[in-house]
């Protein structure tokens, strides 16, 4: 997770972590659970930061909806601004991590040239789903007719007992609950 977190490269090679998975995406894809998120009719966005973007900063997702892109899985369509941050999830107590509407509330629609047919919202690492349920509605405003799925490399897993093996890539849903909070199966 490090390397995926920090972008550093895979073993001795200079490819960075984002290209990694890009590329076994691209070559397993048809034995994939999520094969069809994929194609050249999707556009990729990225999820942003809790924090709000500086010159230069190390944005994750972005590097790899750029790296998918680049492997012909979809287009790349940076749409989404954080305008005020938020805690990071994973600093967070859990009753204090972000909620969905907050994430809402703190990022705009950025326009974009073309009109997308259907977007996968691209994250390094999904824990309850808050986010992305954030920016998906953001998105759902602007867009209300297409498909808005998401997309994340790795998944946190609270209980033990659910952990089967590493690399178990699975397909799953985000559903957001009456008081607020977003509960993620698997």
């Amino acid at each position: 997770m490090i390397h995926l977190k920090n972008e550093y490269s895979v073993g001795n090679s200079s490819k960075f972590m984002s290209e990694y998975v890009s590329e076994k995406i691209k070559h397993n894809l048809d034995i994939l659970p999520f094969k069809n998120f994929f194609g050249e009719n999707v556009d990729l966005v990225p999820v942003p930061k809790s924090s709000l973007m500086k010159k230069g900063s190390l944005w994750v997702p972005e590097k790899i909806a750029k790296a998918l892109s680049n492997q012909g899985l979809g287009n790349f369509y940076p749409c989404l601004e954080r305008v005020q941050s938020v805690s990071k999830s994973s600093y967070s107590k859990s009753s204090e991590r972000p909620k969905a509407i907050d994430h809402f509330n703190t990022i705009k629609f950025v326009p974009q040239i073309h009109q997308p047919n259907e977007i996968i919202l691209v994250d390094d690492v999904i824990t309850r789903g808050s986010t992305i349920m954030g920016c998906a509605n953001v998105l759902r405003k602007q867009f209300p007719n297409i498909s808005i799925k998401g997309f994340a490399v790795l998944r946190t897993i609270s209980n033990p007992d659910d952990f089967n093996v590493i690399g178990e890539s699975c397909v799953g849903n985000i559903t957001l609950r009456t008081n607020g909070e977003t509960q993620r199966t698997p």
